[in-house]
């Protein structure tokens, strides 16, 4: 199985969840973690990197100079939560590999139709907690199968299979559900998986791959298993320098020392 690691980011940050809230990720020592250094280092392993923009998905403000920037480091999936067609065209110009078109920000198949009608690079999320998750009350009616039939139809060949529930730790991975939608695309990966044995027994049906929280991945000590041809080509690019392909330079945030308390408190409130 492929494996894709899964970050993160705010306001150009890398974050991770913490109760109801997401707390700035730091170094050993103290230090905001660099998002351009975890991407350089995560490509010496991985192929691609599953990118949650927080902002995109709770203020409708996607990081797009964040994905302008590290979309050249190595292919993205992006969610950013995006709730139109504009939204995804947004990301999808920024330079990622792949949009991602999620059931939880989904009112109706219509935005999945006109995604696709623009892109096929465009991914399913089916999220799932016992039942499909959507602010519409008709998609998670339809149920897993003929949500993916019809998904099928629009021309989606992949999909994310997102178990919140196991993730969370309420329920056990939804099998059944997985193994009904590997039966409809092409590319089937699950994400929100606990721990290693979630894997062993994802690899007893037929997916492609599974998206784990990069930390997790560290801690289990599963690297990826594949590289895209662009990628193999471009390894011999010299990772220390800030040139980015369209001739910008990736800026890291500007947090001085007296600044970074603040602004973690400011947004471990303004991330609920």
């Amino acid at each position: 199985m492929e494996v894709i690691p899964a970050i993160s980011i705010a306001e150009g940050r890398l974050v991770e969840a913490s109760d109801d809230t997401y707390r700035l990720i730091r170094e050993e020592h103290g230090e905001i973690a660099s998002p351009r250094e975890l991407l350089l280092e995560l490509k010496k392993e991985y192929g691609i990197v599953y990118v949650l923009d927080i902002d995109g998905m709770e203020r409708n403000e996607p990081n797009l100079k964040f994905i302008q920037q590290s979309s050249p480091l190595i292919p993205m999936w992006v969610d950013a939560g995006s709730i139109d067609n504009m939204g995804v065209m947004d990301i999808l110009v920024a330079g990622i590999s792949k949009a991602v078109v999620s059931t939880k920000s989904m009112h109706d198949l219509i935005l999945l139709e006109e995604a696709y009608e623009m892109s096929d690079n465009i991914i399913l999320s089916i999220d799932f907690d016992e039942k499909i998750l959507s602010p519409s009350q008709h998609i998670p009616d339809l149920g897993v199968r003929e949500l993916s039939r019809k998904a099928a139809d629009i021309g989606i060949r992949e999909v994310i299979f997102f178990d919140f529930g196991r993730m969370s730790g309420k329920t056990r991975l939804a099998l059944d559900k997985i193994r009904t939608a590997s039966q409809a695309f092409e590319n089937v990966y699950v994400a929100g998986i606990s721990s290693p044995e979630d894997i062993s027994q994802l690899e007893e049906l037929d997916i492609t791959g599974i998206i784990a929280n990069f930390r997790d991945l560290r801690a289990w000590g599963i690297e990826g298993t594949f590289k895209d041809d662009e990628e193999e080509d471009s390894e011999n690019a010299d990772s220390d320098t800030n040139e980015m392909a369209d001739g910008d330079t990736y800026e890291e945030p500007d947090v001085n020392d007296d600044e970074k308390s603040d602004n973690e408190s400011d947004r471990e409130g303004q991330y609920t």
